[in-house]
């Protein structure tokens, strides 16, 4: 025999108050039995699937709390706290996921720490021996490449005559020898500023490597 539709809304309507009422003194395992039974009379309740949402949001069960949050949302899709609740459950498991992941990193970093400050080192070595090399070691391909054409270029065809230039300024320069040719010389300071700004943006970048490892 059925029940009469009036008396099952009534039992859950009461249902719902003693949870609430349970809820309210802490006594969350009874108030989530009761919403529970409340849903296996009228499994589409609003009210009962938002409140069990709630205390499973408690529990930390937050799969189970989103899934009660949906539910709940398709039967009142106006009712804007819903949409604040299912929101808050989702960057919730977000950071729960953010904080597993660092977890893990964590528990790798006693292996990892030598080997990152080790190749942070030899990055900086191979900067300073030549132009974009450092870059290509820690992976930056692309910028390493060009660090070493506009670096290393410049000081092949330019060294000579930027040398010659220091020499004139120190005044010694022989009377005897040809002045600096004014263009290889600018082409030497560029390719000793390209140098510079290499080895320091290796150096910034392998920090910041050793750092994360």
């Amino acid at each position: 025999m059925s029940q009469d539709p009036a008396e099952l809304k009534t039992r859950v309507e009461q249902l719902l108050r003693d949870a609430h009422l349970h809820r309210m003194r802490r006594h969350l395992a009874a108030a989530e039995a009761l919403c529970r039974e409340a849903l296996e009379l009228e499994p589409d309740d609003p009210q009962g699937l938002e409140m069990l949402g709630d205390l499973l949001a408690e529990d930390e069960k937050l799969d189970e709390a989103l899934e009660r949050y949906r539910r709940a949302f398709e039967q009142q899709p106006q009712k804007a706290i819903l949409e604040e609740k299912i929101a808050r459950v989702v960057l919730r498991k977000g950071e729960e996921e953010h904080e597993r992941i660092a977890a893990l990193l964590a528990l790798e970093t006693p292996r990892r720490k030598g080997e990152g400050q080790r190749n942070a080192l030899i990055a900086v070595l191979l900067a300073t021996v030549m132009p974009g090399a450092g870059q290509v070691f820690l992976g930056r391909r692309g910028k390493g490449i060009a660090i070493c054409v506009l670096g290393l270029l410049p000081l092949i065809f330019g060294i000579n005559d930027l040398f010659k230039f220091f020499l004139g300024m120190a005044g010694l320069l022989p009377k005897h020898a040809p002045p600096p040719n004014e263009f290889l010389v600018v082409l030497g300071f560029v390719g000793v500023a390209v140098w510079l700004y290499g080895l320091l943006d290796t150096s910034a970048q392998a920090a910041k490597a050793a750092k994360r490892a």
